[in-house]
């Protein structure tokens, strides 16, 4: 009977073996298949193409594998709130701008924060080869104008505000795609694009001020360039935001293993970047109070 029952199990755990080894097997790692279910997924707003998009498939090709980390496209930024706002989903990418700007402002506050990974200044800039142009012509008031994307838009009307310039006109032109594309044909005097942008355009580029802390490629702060404007602190954030404020601590460790690969660090090494902002919810509080008073 004793030889039986061993021969019987011996034969079970081999059967076991084999059947784990064959279905699941070793290259595909214990870690993932187990996670799988519990997959850490990044939910987008908006269509793909844009830098919430952007950023969020880098923060997948970044992660720490164990967290099989992946990104879905919600599509439309008013479905998505309802989405949202049901308490469904752990984790979503959304710019911080959208939280007091347009028509798409998601009930949310600082509780409901988990990270922000990227923070981003703008630059102004206009054509080199338009030698009328410059730091003394913006100064002047002088007819200009500005072309940007809508949310951006508010910013550089309540610096002109400040500054007295009347005859400035800020035009929107769509994305942030299409200020960088307007600026070969010449479809404006300026252009308010972020930083990261601008940089990389240098050759055909000059910008004026940037919107950060610190000069970028010889290009002084607002806050120098313009002592007087009030708001001149400005960045282009994307947040990790969660629907669940229980569980934003958990979530924090997991924002952090989202950011361990080089495609991440490529990323956030451009200039005008803040990367790792030490307390997401008071930085969402300044910025959030900055946006509101420009409008």
């Amino acid at each position: 009977m004793t030889k039986v029952l061993k021969s019987l199990l011996s034969t079970s755990v081999v059967a076991f073996t084999a059947f784990m080894f064959t279905s699941f097997p070793a290259s595909a790692g214990w870690v993932d298949y187990f996670t799988a279910d519990d997959a850490v997924e990044l939910r987008v707003p908006f269509k793909p193409g844009g830098l919430s998009g952007q950023l969020a498939e880098t923060l997948a090709a970044s992660a720490d594998k164990s967290l099989n980390a992946k990104v879905e496209y919600l599509g439309n930024c008013k479905s998505a709130q309802q989405i949202f706002e049901k308490g469904e989903g752990e984790l979503y990418i959304y710019p911080l701008a959208h939280a007091s700007i347009g028509k798409c402002q998601w009930n949310m506050t600082s509780d409901n924060v988990v990270d922000i990974p990227y923070a981003q200044t703008l630059s102004m800039c206009y054509q080199t080869s338009r030698s009328e142009l410059g730091a003394d012509h913006y100064r002047s008031n002088a007819e200009k104008t500005v072309a940007t994307v809508y949310n951006w838009m508010l910013f550089a009307n309540s610096w002109n505000k400040d500054m007295g310039l009347s005859n400035a006109k800020v035009i929107t032109v769509g994305r942030a795609s299409d200020v960088l594309a307007a600026s070969y044909t010449n479809e404006s005097d300026y252009y308010l694009l972020d930083t990261s942008t601008a940089v990389k355009h240098t050759d055909r580029l000059t910008c004026i001020f940037n919107t950060g802390d610190t000069n970028v490629n010889n290009t002084i702060t607002l806050k120098e360039f313009a002592p007087e404007v009030k708001n001149s602190l400005i960045y282009h954030s994307q947040m990790l935001v969660t629907p669940d404020t229980t569980k934003v601590t958990k979530l924090r460790e997991i924002a952090k293993k989202l950011k361990v690969g080089n495609a991440w660090n490529t990323r956030t090494s451009d200039p005008g970047v803040k990367a790792n902002i030490d307390d997401p919810a008071a930085f969402f509080t300044e910025q959030t109070a900055i946006i509101k008073e420009v409008q």
